[in-house]
């Protein structure tokens, strides 16, 4: 299951990368991760690794991910290391307007997915774009 979505924040660009690429904040915009943490030594960047647990169709899961690009204020993409449902997602930041234009592409892999993932692709997709409007709403409060 692959998707691409693009939101428009009111906030400059280095606000606006400066939390979506600290992964800690996750639990405060994405409904499905209810806890995620560094665990890797050091400041976030290429190779930082993740521990988070999420909620997935119904179940508890604990994943691991690592920072595979990162470049400030440009882009960050992670990749599950540990996942029952591989996954890929990155962030593209570009100036634009009075603010930040975000295109977030996702890719989900694995079990149902692979099996069902032509009825739960339009789910998963609409349930990232609600998330990132909760990021909206929050960065442009910062």
């Amino acid at each position: 299951m692959q998707f691409t979505n693009t939101i428009f924040i009111e906030q400059s660009l280095h606000t606006t990368f400066s939390f979506v690429s600290n992964f800690r904040n996750l639990p405060q915009w994405n409904y499905a991760v209810i806890e995620s943490e560094q665990i890797s030594e050091g400041s976030v960047g290429n190779g930082s690794a993740f521990r988070q647990q999420r909620q997935f169709m119904g179940r508890i899961l604990e994943d691991r991910f690592v920072i595979t690009e990162y470049e400030i204020d440009v882009i960050v993409s992670i990749k599950s290391t540990q996942a029952e449902y591989p996954f890929q997602i990155s962030y593209q930041f570009k100036p634009f307007d009075k603010g930040t234009l975000i295109t977030n592409k996702f890719e989900l892999n694995g079990g149902a997915v692979d099996f069902l993932g032509f009825l739960l692709n339009p789910r998963v997709k609409n349930a990232v774009a609600g998330n990132l409007n909760k990021l909206k709403d929050l960065v442009e409060k910062l």
